[in-house]
């Protein structure tokens, strides 16, 4: 899982599945996953992962790059590395 502490924020490298019909958000094989229940048309999905992620974890999150793409690099702002690892559900 690819986890980058910058002072920015964190930059994290995530694999998205959308319409799982739940969020869920856990680590699997060093990989950091992310379940959307949002189809992804429309920006759906995007909009949904921001929300959830930024619910969950208490802080800004940004698409850095991959807004079209299910693999995503993603800026986490106000959260620190301990609390990330900690949200992430390892299955």
């Amino acid at each position: 899982m690819e986890i980058q502490e910058t002072l920015g924020g964190i930059i994290l490298s995530v694999s998205v599945r959308p319409d799982s019909g739940r969020f869920a958000f856990y680590k699997k094989d060093d990989e950091a996953l992310l379940e959307l229940s949002s189809p992804p048309r429309e920006g759906r999905a995007n909009q949904e992962m921001i929300r959830e992620l930024s619910r969950l974890l208490g802080c800004e999150v940004r698409i850095l790059r991959g807004s079209r793409s299910k693999r995503k690099l993603l800026l986490l702002r106000g959260v620190s590395r301990q609390e990330l690892e900690n949200a992430l559900e390892t299955r």
